[in-house]
């Protein structure tokens, strides 16, 4: 999607790919700071001083755990693990 935008060289195209981008990941990342903030209210308000620190201990594991997938993802999804040569140049 990107290399499309990129090499269509309509500068439209380009600003609208990356404009929809751009807000969809504000979009997302403020919801999800939103729930966060949600759940750890929730959680202060109940006065419950072990709950909150294991709900954001949790939440950050969760986040790690994710984030783990994503490079394992990236790393070893896009290389060919015989020949280290990327998957696309095998075709």
């Amino acid at each position: 999607m990107y290399g499309y935008a990129l090499n269509s060289g309509n500068p439209v195209t380009v600003t609208a790919v990356f404009g929809a981008y751009a807000v969809s990941t504000a979009f997302v990342v403020g919801g999800g700071i939103s729930l966060f903030y949600k759940a750890s209210s929730v959680i202060a308000s109940l006065d419950h001083h072990r709950l909150e620190p294991l709900i954001m201990r949790v939440s950050g594991f969760v986040i790690v755990l994710f984030s783990g997938y994503s490079v394992y993802h990236s790393i070893y999804e896009s290389v060919d693990l015989l020949s280290f040569r990327p998957v696309s140049s095998l075709c």
